[in-house]
């Protein structure tokens, strides 16, 4: 008896040790920008995380030696909101501003990845799904590097997280004859060699608004136009230096324009992209895994899991567009770490393809798969409800994950009351002048408030703007070979003016 209640007692020892004997499931994340670095701080409490990433530093888009991100490039969205939950901006970064520039983000997210172990240097070639070694049941995946010495790797769960700005969205190349260059916003770096030239962006959009900008007013541009898809009128403003158009119908061989209006702009210098990018993930590319078509990425249940695997192991971060994404990310590694480590359960494969085809079904354009703008705040709430497992939110496993989870509809509400209210202040005519980023914000998530300092000035000084800009505004028919001009009422300006500058409600 005495040696039986020995090694009953012993029991417990034994199992715990076996369980701390047993290796802990591995997951590779591809990419070590934003969504790759909060990847890994989340998952590295359950999992054992190696991170690839080709480049020599982190911060993906933002990274040091980066070339998509133009030289004088400011967020359009406030460091108050950008920054991941718990981990905000610090005063050596932003220099007591609310919208930093390049070199203020690449600071922050080498700050915040500075304690992840990155293997720097390393290019995923494939991706594919292999039956598991010990002949066990489910799949895992390997992983094949540019490097032709190098031996592929076994990973239980990827995470891909490589961004989707290197692969240029084109235009339609039967509007466009050689005589007019054609460039994307990715190939922008700054206006000086735009000096004197005629310029016309495509999109009026965060690159086609930005560039506009900073082309008329800070560069030296002769003229430049921003073709509209919802512009149905040709006008210009501030003295003729910018136009606003309706999209273009043909370029012709002497260099003139075309818009759908019947305004001819001509001898124009340079034709300038800014329709966005495409997905791209050239490592999946004949794995059967996903289809990518432009900006659509499917079957994908909630923008994060394949349909099809009732325990997913793979997981697509950043896929949802204009959204505050940083925030967004991290709510999509909370969910995947969630369900990668057992702790969370997807539904049924069968409900979750019903969920995609009713979504897609619901689309008002095909491209428009991962747009989720207003939808964003629910969205992320969802996903940490996932995380959580259940409608408590501090619940979960892990010291630092509960700190996240904790607070987190609060942190979101605060996030989007300020992103509704720099909302009304953007241009109301692309490539006008930014004054927005001047606001000045104050938040404290925890408490779930937040101030603008300078709200009344900065609605002032639209204001003024406005009325300035529209005060002469020129309606021009370049094929009749004259020039119409005619004065918008006063009234007018004033609503122009007023419908940025909407004030905060509750």
């Amino acid at each position: 008896m005495t040696l039986l209640w020995k090694q009953l007692r012993l029991l417990p020892w034994l199992s715990c040790a076996m369980t701390l004997a047993t290796p802990r499931k591995r997951v590779a994340i591809i990419g070590a920008g934003a969504g790759g670095l909060v990847a890994a701080k989340v998952m590295r409490e359950d999992l054992d995380v190696v991170v690839y990433e080709q480049h020599e530093s982190v911060g993906g888009i933002w990274r040091r030696g980066g070339d998509v991100v133009y030289d004088g490039l400011r967020c359009n969205l406030p460091h108050q909101t950008m920054a991941f939950k718990g981990f905000p901006f610090v005063e050596s970064e932003t220099r007591g501003r609310s919208f930093v520039d390049t070199r203020a983000v690449t600071a922050y997210l080498e700050r915040f990845g500075a304690d992840v172990d990155v293997r720097f240097g390393k290019k995923v070639a494939s991706v594919r799904r292999r039956k598991k070694s010990s002949g066990s049941s489910g799949k895992q995946w390997e992983i094949a590097f540019a490097a032709n010495d190098e031996d592929p790797e076994v990973f239980d769960f990827v995470v891909v997280a490589n961004g989707h700005y290197e692969k240029a969205a084109t235009l339609g190349s039967s509007l466009y004859e050689e005589s007019v260059r054609v460039s994307h916003s990715r190939d922008y770096q700054n206006p000086a060699k735009y000096a004197g030239k005629t310029v016309v962006l495509v999109g009026a959009r965060s690159s086609g608004t930005d560039l506009a900008k900073e082309l008329a007013f800070e560069g030296a541009a002769a003229k430049v136009v921003v073709a509209d898809k919802n512009c149905r009128q040709y006008k210009t403003f501030f003295g003729q230096k910018l136009a606003h158009a309706p999209p273009i119908v043909e370029v012709r061989k002497d260099k003139s324009v075309l818009f759908l209006d019947g305004t001819v702009e001509p001898a124009v210098d340079e034709i300038i992209s800014c329709v966005g990018f495409d997905y791209a993930f050239p490592f999946l590319e004949g794995s059967g895994v996903i289809t990518t078509r432009g900006r659509v990425v499917e079957p994908l249940w909630n923008h994060l899991f394949l349909v099809d695997e009732q325990d997913s192991t793979i997981a697509f971060l950043g896929l949802p567009h204009s959204v505050v994404p940083f925030p967004l990310m991290q709510a999509q590694a909370l969910a995947a770490n969630a369900v990668f480590a057992g702790r969370a359960t997807l539904p049924a494969s069968e409900e979750r393809r019903l969920d995609f085809q009713k979504h897609k079904d619901a689309l008002p354009r095909p491209k428009d798969a991962h747009h989720l703008g207003d939808a964003q705040w629910d969205y992320c709430k969802q996903l940490v409800r996932l995380a959580a497992d259940d409608d408590d939110l501090a619940t979960t496993t892990t010291t630092t994950n509960v700190d996240l989870v904790d607070g987190w509809d609060r942190f979101v509400d605060t996030n989007r009351a300020i992103y509704n209210h720099v909302g009304p202040r953007r241009p109301a005519i692309p490539g006008a002048p930014d004054v927005y980023r001047d606001l000045q914000y104050e938040a404290d998530h925890d408490a779930g408030s937040w101030r603008c300092l300078n709200e009344d000035t900065i609605d002032d000084r639209l204001r003024t703007l406005y009325i300035d800009a529209v005060r002469t505004t020129t309606k021009k028919n370049h094929d009749e070979g004259h020039q119409q001009q005619h004065e918008l009422k006063q009234e007018d300006a004033e609503e122009c003016a007023s419908s940025t500058t909407t004030k905060k409600t509750g």
